[in-house]
């Protein structure tokens, strides 16, 4: 952690930028030790508009032949903090016999990556893995295993923004990911 955030309206830096970076090739190789054996591209799925930031850096390393088709799943509405309804927009309605890569920002709840998977496997596809970029530690969570096949990094059970994770839109920018200062909320 850095004690001096980078920008007035976080608390405390989390992870900084040189951790993700690392945490994200690290994330690029093990998925690509795990798709190996694929024998068409991969599907790789990521949730507009958090992970956009995550998925790109993580692609880019990547060596396993893939496409991308975006995703959106929205469950926080204007400056909420807790997740609300969550809506759906699906990108490819057939993924018959295709290796998907679902790729989220964060796992909270894991209702989103919940309705993701049930989504992906309704329209055909082979094998849904997943990979979110932070996971919190919730011990209320049991079912982390079920719908999170890898993370990249854990926090804390708090708000976080910054490398595409928002609060109201703003902070996607940020190249740390920090806990959002109460007078900021």
């Amino acid at each position: 952690m850095t004690a001096e955030p980078p920008h007035s309206d976080l608390s405390v830096v989390l992870v900084g930028r040189d951790e993700i970076a690392q945490r994200v090739a690290e994330m690029a190789a093990t998925l690509d030790a795990h798709f190996a054996d694929i024998d068409q591209p991969l599907v790789v799925l990521p949730l507009l508009t958090g992970a956009l930031i995550f998925a790109a850096d993580l692609v880019r390393q990547m060596k396993t032949p893939l496409t991308i088709e975006p995703l959106s799943a929205h469950s926080y509405r204007g400056d909420a903090t807790r997740a609300g309804k969550l809506e759906i927009r699906l990108g490819p309605d057939d993924l018959t016999g295709r290796d998907v890569l679902l790729v989220d920002d964060i796992f909270d709840s894991g209702q989103t990556m919940e309705k993701m998977i049930e989504a992906c496997k309704a329209a055909g596809a082979n094998q849904v893995t997943t990979v979110v970029l932070l996971h919190k530690c919730r011990p209320d969570l049991p079912q982390r295993a079920e719908y999170c096949d890898f993370w990249a990094i854990e926090i804390p059970d708090a708000f976080v923004v910054g490398y595409g994770l928002d609060h109201d839109g703003r902070y996607r920018d940020l190249p740390d990911i920090g806990i959002l200062a109460e007078h900021a909320r």
